[in-house]
C-alpha cells in the first residue's frame, strides 16, 4: 500500500509543480510591463502568444511563445532529473532509460515516469492560471515545449505540418490543431512500436536526447490530454473555421501600442 501511495504522491507533486510553472502569465506580464495593457482586453481576448503577436507585434508574440514553451521544458526536465539522479535513502526513485529497458523498475519506489505528468500540469496552469484569475491561453505553445522536450525527431514532422498548413491557409488555429494532432498520433505510434519491440531499444534514446526521458504509455496519455485541452480551448476557433469567419494571420486588430 505504501508503494501505491508513493506513486500517487509522486504524480500529484509533478502535476502541482507543472501547474505552478504553467500559471506564470508571460503574455500578461510583458503586456503590463512594456505596454501598460492586458492582452486579454484586445484582439481575441486571449493570453496566448498568437494574440500577443497580433496586438503587441510579431517579435513580442514570438517571445511569449518561446517563454510559454519553456514553461513545459523546465518542469519536465527538473522532475526527471530529481527522480532519476537524486538519491533518497541511498537510491534514486527511477532508473535511467537504459536501465529501465534492461532490468525494469521492480527495484525502484516509483513504477512509472511520473515526470511526464508535470506537462499535464503546465497545460492546466497555462489555460487556467492561478496567478491570472484562471483566464489564460489555449495550450499550443506548451505542446510545442513538450515536443521539444521529448524528441528532436518527434518535433520535425509536426513542425513541417505547421508551416505547410500555415503557408496554405494563413490560419494559425488550424495550423496548430493539425500539427499537434499529428504529434499526438506520432507519439502513440512510436510508443506502441517501442513497447512491442518493433523498434530496437537504442532507438528510444537515439530519437530523443540520449538515455533520458522514457517514451511510454504515460507520455502518450499526457500528450493526448494536452491535445484535448488545446482542442477544448480552441472551440470558438473551430466554430469560426467551420463558418468561414476565422481571422487569418496578418489581419489587423485593435492594438495596444505605447
Amino acid at each position: 500500500m505504501d508503494i501505491i501511495l508513493y506513486n500517487i504522491l509522486a504524480g500529484f507533486i509533478c502535476v502541482i509543480i507543472g501547474y505552478l510553472f504553467g500559471s506564470i502569465p508571460f503574455s500578461i506580464i510583458i503586456g503590463k510591463v512594456f505596454f501598460k495593457k492586458d492582452p486579454r482586453d484586445y484582439g481575441s481576448k486571449n493570453a496566448g502568444g498568437t494574440n500577443c503577436m497580433r496586438v503587441f507585434g510579431k517579435g513580442w508574440g514570438i517571445l511569449v511563445i518561446c517563454l510559454d514553451g519553456l514553461k513545459t521544458v523546465i518542469p519536465v526536465w527538473m522532475c526527471f532529473l530529481i527522480m532519476t539522479y537524486a538519491k533518497f535513502g541511498g537510491q534514486t526513485l527511477l532508473p535511467d532509460v537504459r536501465t529501465w529497458l534492461e532490468t525494469g523498475v521492480d527495484a525502484y519506489t516509483i513504477k512509472y515516469p511520473a515526470y511526464w505528468l508535470s506537462a499535464a500540469g503546465v497545460t492546466l496552469g497555462h489555460c487556467y492560471p492561478l496567478f491570472a484569475g484562471f483566464k489564460g491561453g489555449k495550450g499550443a505553445s506548451n505542446i510545442w515545449g513538450l515536443l521539444f522536450t521529448t524528441s528532436w525527431m518527434h518535433l520535425l514532422i509536426p513542425m513541417a505540418a505547421f508551416f505547410i498548413v500555415m503557408k496554405k491557409t494563413k490560419y494559425m488555429s488550424l495550423s496548430v490543431l493539425v500539427s499537434h494532432l499529428i504529434a499526438t498520433i506520432t507519439q502513440w505510434t512510436i510508443t506502441i512500436l517501442i513497447l512491442t519491440h518493433v523498434l530496437p531499444s537504442w532507438f528510444v534514446w537515439f530519437q530523443g536526447y540520449g538515455p533520458t526521458l522514457y517514451l511510454c504509455l504515460t507520455s502518450s496519455i499526457v500528450y493526448t490530454f494536452c491535445f484535448l485541452m488545446m482542442v477544448i480551448r480552441h472551440k470558438a476557433n473551430i466554430q469560426r473555421l467551420m463558418n468561414g469567419t476565422e481571422r487569418k494571420m496578418g489581419e489587423k486588430v485593435e492594438t495596444a501600442s505605447n
